[in-house]
């Protein structure tokens, strides 16, 4: 599927999202989960039924990042 930057109009750029950890670089995974009691679970150390994947996206004109949920 092709995203558009909603004020550029141009097709977005997908990017990993990153994390820089005591100098190195860790790439983090987003997940989501829309079920109250697996969301409790997961702020207490991990989630085992989520409901899907978080995507990064970049406008390369405007350097605007958006981020778009895509169920498993």
């Amino acid at each position: 599927m092709i995203r558009l930057c909603p004020e550029c109009k141009i097709e977005l750029s997908k990017i990993i999202i990153a994390d820089n950890i005591n100098g190195g670089i860790v790439k983090s995974g987003l997940e989501y989960t829309l079920d109250d009691e697996i969301r409790t679970r997961a702020l207490r150390g991990g989630m085992k039924n989520r409901s899907g994947i978080i995507n990064g996206y970049l406008c390369t004109k405007c350097s605007r990042v958006l981020l778009y949920a895509t169920k498993d």
